[in-house]
């Protein structure tokens, strides 16, 4: 995200109130303030990201330990039909 920093996060603040920004990596909160999220989103698109685009680690978790979405270059949780939109909106946000 170090190319044009400030658009990235004026668009993903679309989809997540953001709590803070090291390197790649942006954590926060979604918009209705439910779930912690955890992002790696990175200057360009990869193949090992969501749909090929440049969110390469999404994590999102409802207050447990254990996330309710988890995607490392792959998914490893895959997000339940009534989360879908969350990672819809993230990763539409840094197209």
């Amino acid at each position: 995200m170090q190319s044009n920093i400030t658009g990235d996060l004026w668009r993903l603040a679309s989809a997540m109130k953001i709590k803070s920004v090291e390197g790649s990596r942006v954590t926060g909160f979604t918009q209705d303030g439910k779930f912690a999220v955890i992002a790696d989103v990175h200057r360009e698109a990869k193949a090992s990201g969501i749909l090929g685009g440049r969110i390469l680690m999404l994590r999102i978790y409802n207050g447990e330990q254990r996330p309710i979405i988890d995607y490392d270059c792959g998914w490893n949780v895959l997000p339940a039909p009534e989360h879908r939109e969350i990672v819809t909106a993230m990763v539409q946000a840094v197209a």
